[in-house]
């Protein structure tokens, strides 16, 4: 039975992120939870690679694979040790690490926030009276999305030159989850 435990230095880690996180930021109820959200994806990917390091597949392949995956970790612990060392500063001054911080979480808001008017915008509201406007609705849509989806990736690239030439790890945005309804009937 192969045990999918995560490492305790890397569940260790997490928690030390998180707890740095939320003191960069005074500990603020809207900017916690939103760099926890921001954080995780970059341990879901730290926890993969070190599921194929733990873990690897008996083939050939399967050890490189984990020496591959062996080196990304090395150079991602060195990032977060750099990321640790930017998140202390940033809680104990009130300089540029901490104004770093702050905008992170302003990015991270605006994203979620325009994630949720570009694709989980309620319908328009139904008009009895009047006349049926006849526009095509999708391809409006898309084409917003496509201008705000590069819009974001562009902040992404420069976020992550930034984090190539500190060292860095700044979090990713999380990918976008559908929103479901329950049928009330």
């Amino acid at each position: 039975m192969i045990d999918h435990q995560l490492s305790p230095g890397l569940r260790s880690l997490y928690r030390l992120v998180l707890r740095a996180s939320s003191a960069s930021v005074l500990h603020a109820r809207p900017a916690t939870p939103r760099l926890r959200v921001t954080w995780r994806p970059t341990f879901e990917m730290a926890a993969q690679m070190a599921q194929k390091v733990q873990h690897p597949s008996p083939t050939e392949g399967g050890t490189r694979a984990a020496a591959q995956a062996q080196e990304w970790l090395n150079e991602w612990e060195n990032r977060m040790d750099n990321t640790l060392s930017l998140l202390y500063s940033s809680a104990i001054s009130r300089g540029l690490p901490h104004k770093l911080t702050r905008n992170l979480h302003t990015l991270s808001k605006c994203r979620k926030d325009w994630v949720n008017l570009t694709y989980d915008r309620p319908a328009a509201p139904w008009r009895p009276t009047g006349e049926p406007v006849r526009i095509n609705l999708k391809n409006a849509q898309k084409s917003k999305g496509e201008s705000g989806e590069l819009a974001w990736n562009m902040v992404g690239e420069v976020v992550r030159m930034a984090e190539g030439r500190d060292q860095l790890m700044l979090g990713r945005a999380p990918p976008r989850r559908r929103k479901t309804y329950r049928n009330l009937d």
